[in-house]
């Protein structure tokens, strides 16, 4: 998501320069966070609410010369403070309204993220918390115009993130600022980046209307994701009573992983929730295979082939229910490949966050192949009869 953190730019702390003062004090707390994996575009500058309360006022004009000054509505700036404000307080927000209100004449300076994800946030609104100016955190929805309007359009890209290292933005007739006065010397390493003019007027994806469009996908698509994990657990845990204890543990592991051995250990997790779903809806006798071991990963394609034929994929075509185990069976083959590779190999957090994404894929092909409800195997716990 899209996350706004907002300062009192006025608060005698931050100094004359508070810009500056106030990025280091948020990439400083940022860096602070043991696990960081981050990428992200990063815009700073004013909430310039004053400049969408101005409107242009010809003071004087002629054939020859016109003569336009900008007035600033006090009343306008008011109510364009508090529309801000109530768009601000229907998306996920950490602001003080109190506070806002009592700063609302003051200038305020904004560091927006435009790619964070919520335990990010979370972390680095809370390391905020105990600075002075610190006014809290709006995500940011550009299906809103007046969030377009100021968060879109008004702040300058300063550059990007990429876990510990910082690119500063530059473009034809404005030169990178130097990391300490961009407030960025705190990375690991800083360097520079062209931005070949976008987020400019001759960037033709860069209006309100484009941004709406994404904004409404990016709600659609999150929400299309959720009912996909949770129709997982409902569904599946009929068969497969353990599936959401198993997930549960396979996403705490990956969202404490700081090493490699530890990515390694989910990748292993997601391809064990995979086999132990497979073997609740479609169990076989253990038999073991020419090599000795009961399970081996040539027996899954015959298995899901099976499982595909039971669940009557096609009625008709054959090759419907060979199309649909041979995805199944790639799927499930990179994830113990990628689980394979932890043990040999280093195993980097982005793949890891694609092998348990691809896991929930995977459960949802599984429910796809069959529409029926699944079999009700309970665990039952036959000590609550001896007690």
């Amino acid at each position: 998501m899209k996350v706004a953190f907002h300062f009192n730019a006025d608060d005698p702390s931050l100094g004359c320069i508070y810009g500056e003062t106030v990025n280091r004090i948020v990439f400083n707390a940022l860096l602070r966070k043991r696990n960081l994996n981050l990428t992200s575009k990063v815009f700073v500058g004013d909430l310039l609410l004053d400049v969408c309360a101005s409107e242009a006022v010809v003071r004087e004009s002629d054939e020859a010369h016109m003569c336009i000054s900008c007035h600033m509505d006090d009343n306008r700036r008011l109510k364009l403070f508090e529309k801000w404000l109530m768009a601000s307080l229907k998306v996920w927000n950490t602001l003080d309204a109190q506070k806002l209100i009592a700063v609302s004449d003051n200038n305020i300076y904004v560091v927006c993220l435009e790619s964070i994800d919520n335990d990010n946030a979370l972390f680095l609104d809370n390391a905020l918390r105990n600075v002075p100016s610190y006014l809290g955190a709006v995500g940011v929805n550009e299906a809103s115009e007046i969030h377009w309007d100021l968060y879109g359009t008004m702040l300058i890209a300063l550059g990007r993130i990429v876990n510990r290292q910082f690119s500063i933005f530059y473009d034809e007739g404005r030169e990178p600022f130097e990391p300490d006065i961009a407030g960025v010397d705190g990375f690991d390493k800083v360097g520079t980046e062209k931005l070949d003019f976008k987020y400019t007027i001759f960037d033709k994806y860069h209006d309100y209307e484009h941004a709406r469009r994404i904004a409404e996908w990016k709600e659609k698509c999150g929400s299309m994701l959720a009912f996909v994990a949770d129709e997982a657990v409902s569904r599946l845990s009929d068969a497969a009573p353990g599936i959401g204890d198993r997930l549960w543990a396979a996403q705490t592991c990956f969202e404490s992983a700081e090493t490699n051995e530890q990515y390694a250990q989910v990748a292993v997790s997601c391809r064990r929730i995979f086999e132990y779903v497979i073997d609740a809806v479609a169990p076989v006798s253990d038999q073991p295979t020419d090599t000795g071991h009961s399970i081996k990963k040539e027996m899954y394609k015959n298995r899901l082939f099976e499982y595909a034929r039971q669940c009557k994929v096609s009625d008709t075509n054959i090759d419907m229910v060979t199309i649909a185990t041979d995805n199944l069976y790639l799927q499930w083959s990179k994830l113990h490949e990628l689980a394979n590779k932890g043990v040999h190999a280093e195993v980097y957090r982005s793949e890891v966050r694609r092998c348990f994404i691809r896991t929930v894929l995977l459960l949802d092909d599984i429910m796809a192949m069959h529409p029926q409800p699944f079999d009700i195997r309970t665990d039952i716990d036959l000590d609550m009869l001896k007690r």
